[in-house]
């Protein structure tokens, strides 16, 4: 027995699509053409019956399928919809013309193509003496014009399901083309990082190839492609996802705060929520897992060791970004807490211990933020010989042969930072 369907009433409206009286998805989220392109008539109250499709958790995306574009006035379970998963993208399967074109005051056909489901010919043909005589409409004679430039991908606008980008040709020479390259895994959210997207293809311009017609009327269709935009798929944009965290990470936005530890959603609140549909505020060990995928991290074995085996489940990772980007580690010992510092690049260990009773978690990681702070201010060199605040006990373990080829120093490092957590 097949799965049983499930339906939603959406409100149509210039503002946007609602899904009840109160959520609305923007028209930018959704894989309409823009909106200064088109415009519904407001005499119209225009609700239509949607049929679920599928969703996208890691995309915010709901799928759907018009089946009925004339429901007529709200019905009462409109204004009881909620969505069991929030989203913020949605997705039309091809629409009918002429159920849409009605309802419009302004609209631009060509830019509707790419989301429209084929039309049905006309075709009358009638039996006389054993010969058909055919009634079909002729074929509409229309110029062709062959198109192949390529295009700056900074000037390129990602939209719901495909980049838009602009041209000019001789033939027309007062008009700009407005050209759709679709493709399905292209969200509005990826034009706050498009130099991402630039160094993940290897290059500032994309090729855009196609052609387009036009017929007697002067209307314009433009079929294009880029090979470089069919490129982006999940593991493209994994890609460029690492991209932005590394410039987050290698290059970090400057603070004025006097603040030497961070949480990942205090050093990431700072960036754009429209980035990457958010993808940087993820989970401290998301974080460091993805971070240790890039070939700029030299400590990657004693970062996995610490997190792995060592870190507290108790508390979440801090990270500091001056002067140099890494992880503290918490770690209970039998009568201590142990506080690790790892940079990504470092040669040596830093371990700060502290008695487990008298004093709170929290005011323990004060104390190890003034330590790094010191360090921030005055260098590891005079830190190092200035060691010895009342509390704290303290340890350096360098990682020897770290540079290497033959000899791994892992195993000592390892062994020596064991014998510091009691």
């Amino acid at each position: 027995m097949g799965k049983a369907e499930k339906h939603i009433i959406l409100h149509i409206t210039n503002q946007g699509v609602f899904y009840n009286e109160a959520s609305c998805i923007d028209w930018a989220h959704t894989n309409f053409p823009p909106k200064d392109t088109f415009n519904f008539n407001e005499r119209f109250t225009l609700f239509w019956k949607a049929r679920l499709l599928s969703f996208d958790a890691g995309r915010s995306l709901l799928k759907v399928d018009i089946v009925d574009y004339e429901v007529g006035k709200a019905p009462a379970a409109f204004a009881k919809q909620k969505a069991k998963f929030p989203f913020q993208n949605m997705e039309f399967s091809p629409l009918q013309w002429e159920a849409i074109e009605p309802v419009m005051n302004i609209y631009n056909k060509q830019l509707f193509r790419p989301i429209l489901a084929p039309q049905k010919t006309r075709y009358i043909s009638y039996q006389e003496e054993e010969e058909w005589v055919d009634f079909s409409e002729p074929e509409e004679q229309k110029t062709r014009v062959d198109l192949q430039f390529e295009y700056p991908l900074k000037k390129a606008a990602f939209k719901m399901g495909y980049v838009e980008v602009e041209h000019q040709i001789s033939e027309l020479p007062e008009q700009t083309l407005t050209i759709p390259l679709e493709n399905p895994n292209i969200l509005p959210e990826f034009d706050y990082v498009k130099p991402f997207f630039a160094k993940a293809l290897g290059k500032k311009k994309i090729e855009v190839a196609g052609y387009l017609e036009i017929d007697a009327s002067d209307h314009i269709e433009v079929r294009c492609h880029s090979k470089d935009i069919n490129r982006i798929n999940e593991n493209f944009i994994a890609t460029v996802r690492k991209l932005r965290l590394e410039d987050a990470i290698f290059k970090p936005k400057k603070t004025t705060v006097d603040k030497s530890l961070f949480t990942p959603e205090e050093y990431f609140e700072g960036l754009d929520d429209s980035e990457l549909g958010n993808t940087l505020r993820q989970s401290d060990k998301d974080l460091l897992s993805d971070l240790l995928e890039s070939d700029k991290v030299r400590n990657r074995k004693q970062l996995l060791y610490l997190s792995g085996q060592l870190q507290s489940e108790r508390s979440g990772l801090r990270f500091t970004l001056s002067p140099k980007f890494g992880f503290l580690f918490h770690v209970e010992g039998e009568t201590m807490d142990h506080f690790i510092w790892e940079l990504l690049n470092s040669h040596a260990t830093y371990i700060w211990s502290i008695d487990r009773f008298g004093t709170s978690l929290e005011h323990k990681f004060r104390l190890i933020e003034r330590e790094i702070n010191f360090i921030r201010e005055n260098g590891r060199r005079v830190y190092l010989d200035h060691t010895g605040n009342e509390g704290l006990v303290f340890h350096r373990v360098k990682h020897e042969n770290s540079e290497a080829g033959l000899v791994d120093g892992f195993p000592k490092w390892r062994v020596r930072v064991g014998e510091c957590l009691v």
